[in-house]
């Protein structure tokens, strides 16, 4: 008996770990029926167009757990970006905060980031030794097989803990269309 429930607490860690590995940063309704992954590239310029838009899915949609996936495709200020805010998500709002502000504004510098973080309270050598982390390391990775061969943005919309019955998006869409496919799953 003791050795099943071991077997069965050792089988509810690695799911547990799988599922926080490949958990993203979490808007919207973390219990959400519906999921849509946002994945983006904080230089993308067509992640900034469909941000606002996702933003409004959130808040018009209450069943919508949306997963945010930086990735780093478009250079080295990708990169300082999608680390610094993956690194900000252990710090609450921190995270939310940081992305609203550089998705809602042009595409930003290395001196505008570096600012920015000081602005945000994150511009300590700890909060910097944090974006070069294994946990920054793995969501980068995790995202990155979301996006597969794809360019940024992609939006996959499914029903909750069913991926199989996803639907795909690449490129900037219309709230419309989106908006469409969550109804449906």
């Amino acid at each position: 008996m003791l050795r099943k429930c071991r077997l069965i607490i050792c089988a509810i860690t690695l799911m547990m770990l799988i599922q926080s590995s490949f958990a993203a940063i979490v808007l919207g309704n973390p219990k959400g029926k519906v999921t849509l992954d946002f994945v983006y590239d904080y230089q993308c310029v067509h992640c900034h167009h469909m941000y606002p838009k996702i933003l409004k899915l959130i808040d018009h949609n209450p069943n919508l757990k949306v997963r945010m996936m930086p990735v780093a495709i478009l250079g080295h200020m990708s990169l300082v970006e999608a680390t610094a805010a993956i690194a900000a998500a252990t710090h609450p709002g921190k995270y939310q905060e940081l992305t609203n502000f550089w998705m809602m504004v042009r595409p930003t510098s290395e001196k505008e980031v570096n600012k920015s973080l000081k602005i945000f309270g994150l511009g300590s050598k700890a909060f910097a030794k944090s974006m070069h982390s294994k946990m920054v390391e793995e969501q980068l990775n995790e995202s990155m097989k979301v996006l597969g061969q794809d360019g940024t943005p992609v939006m996959v919309v499914y029903p909750s803990n069913q991926l199989q019955q996803s639907r795909r998006f690449v490129g900037s869409k219309q709230y419309k269309t989106i908006n469409e496919a969550i109804n449906h799953a």
